[in-house]
Parts: C-alpha cells; structure tokens; sequence
C-alpha cells in the first residue's frame, strides 16, 4: 500500500511549479487523510472520510428499496462536487448492501488504492483507439455489463459550473463516449441528483481555466465539513424504444428534473 503521491499533477503541469501547486492544491491534506484510512477498502473506506469530515448523507428510504430490488443498474448523475460525489454515491449503494458498486471516474483518483476495486478508469476527453487508458477503461466497463452490479457514470466528466445562459451551476454539456457504451448495456438506468455546488472562486477560477479548476477541487472537498447533502433519486428506467440521439438529452432531463 502506497500513499498518494500526486494525483496526476506531474503530467497536468510544469516540473518547477509543482511545488507551488502542491501547495495551492493542499494534495498533502488529503494524503494525510488517505493515509488515515488507506487500510479500509471499498465503500467503508468512502464512510469513513466522511464521517471524518462530518458530512451527512440524506435521501428517501423508500426509493433505495425500490432500487435494491433490481440486482444490476446504471446509474447516471450529476456532478456537481468532484471527488465529494463518487464517495457520496459509494457510501449511499454500500450501506444498502450494494457492495458490487463500480464508478466510472477519470485519472485523477487512480492512485486511490482503496477504491481500487471500486472504479473503472476511463479518460473521456482521448480518443479511445489512440488512448491505451481509454481502451482498457473501456473494454472494463463492457466486462462489468456482463455482471451484476451498479456501475455509476458522471457523464459531464467535468464539475458543474455556472452558465451564462441559464444562470445556474450545472453540469457541463455531457460527454458523447460515455453514452456509446450505455447504448450497449442491456438493463435499466437510475437518475440521481446530487444537490449542492462548489464555492464562487471556484467557479471564477474553473471558468479562467480548467487547470485552476482542477486545482480547487480537493480545497473544495475539503471545504465540505459538516454539510448535510441532500441526494434525490429518480425511478430506474428503460432504453426500449429511446432513440440513440436523443439518449443524452432523455437522461439529462430526467436527472435535472429531480432538482428540486
């Protein structure tokens, strides 16, 4: 078992600024809090930091046990944490007995050697012929149809931030390489909506650059001590007699239509 070392910064910046960014990013906070719990595997280990932190998780009983009755699923939800939103939706599926929970997260938690076998590593912004990460990543994800589980997919891949357009924070428009591989699994779909949002500089910052974005994200998890976060969860439904087009739009609706 090894500690997290960078969470990919090496490869996202320039050698002489990776002190500075070490710094900026407060990477060791939360390697000393990994370290803390790096022997717990799995959805305990997502329970544990949060309980650490103190953060609740609320949701309606009653639909966790219609969702429970369906042994394999995928789940489509929002994004509008970062790393906060993968430990929310492992804790919420463990506690109810769905230990065989996977997330499709990009590069960025790799090195989370607790969650090992808990994520699937797909980088959505490479081509997936040219990418050897995306390949693998991907031939996983069909594998894992195979059996049953719950495989959670954030198909914006990016954090929500706030749109001009229709000022609101939301998702960012979704990634068209995650719907290719929903289209070739035969079961049902869960939307959730997981309520909240990061802080104002974050949005300026995400907004000047997805780098400093990139770089807020563990302050921003940090920030999160002692919140309760609300998660809605919709009705599991089925592709039959959804055109493949309009697959992307049908299930974004159906997530940002349990906003409440």
């Amino acid at each position: 078992m090894r500690d997290l070392k960078n969470l990919n910064l090496d490869n996202r910046f320039p050698q002489f600024l990776l002190p500075l960014l070490y710094y900026i990013s407060q990477i060791k906070k939360f390697n000393d809090l990994y370290c803390r719990y790096k022997s717990t595997m799995g959805w305990k280990f997502a329970d544990r930091v949060l309980e650490y932190h103190n953060v609740k998780l609320s949701y309606d009983q009653r639909k966790m046990d219609v969702v429970k009755s369906h042994k394999s699923l995928i789940v489509i939800a929002n994004h509008p944490h970062g790393i906060l939103d993968g430990l929310l939706l492992l804790k919420l599926f463990g506690e109810n007995g769905a230990e065989n929970i996977k997330v499709v997260a990009n590069p960025f938690v790799e090195s989370i050697e607790s969650l090992a076998e808990n994520l699937i590593i797909v980088n959505p912004f490479e081509d997936s012929k040219n990418s050897p990460l995306s390949f693998r990543g991907c031939k996983s994800v069909l594998t894992a149809f195979k059996e049953d589980n719950y495989i959670v997919f954030f198909p914006s891949a990016d954090v929500s931030l706030f749109n001009p357009k229709t000022m609101k924070v939301e998702d960012p428009p979704w990634n068209k390489t995650f719907f290719k591989l929903i289209e070739k699994a035969d079961r049902a779909i869960l939307p959730i909506y997981i309520n909240g949002r990061n802080s104002v500089l974050y949005q300026i910052f995400a907004t000047i650059h997805c780098k400093l974005g990139f770089l807020g994200l563990i302050p921003e998890f940090l920030k999160k001590k002692r919140e309760c976060i609300h998660i809605e969860i919709g009705d599991p439904v089925l592709m039959n007699g959804i055109c493949k087009d309009d697959l992307p739009f049908y299930l974004r609706k159906k997530v940002t239509d349990l906003r409440k």
